[in-house]
């Protein structure tokens, strides 16, 4: 069973995070991004090959399938 990870924010450390759920293909998939720009978020999604895409972070939160987030957003 893969462990599925959504990924909040799509800036620049998004895309390391991205990047390693990708080297874990066989135990990681990514299944969700968010981020209040809709084209980022779409763009990354595309990117990253990840089925769904929010701009409202609290869509993934509400979500039972996802096991682990990524917050990628400004301090």
């Amino acid at each position: 069973m893969k462990t599925s990870v959504a990924i909040i924010g799509t800036g620049g450390i998004a895309n390391s995070r991205a990047q390693s759920i990708e080297q874990l293909a066989d135990t990681a998939t990514l299944v969700a991004v968010a981020d209040i720009d809709a084209d980022k978020a779409r763009a990354f999604a595309a990117k990253y090959g990840s089925p769904d895409v929010y701009t409202d972070h609290r869509a993934i939160l509400d979500r039972d399938d996802v096991d682990m987030v990524a917050v990628c957003t400004p301090a």
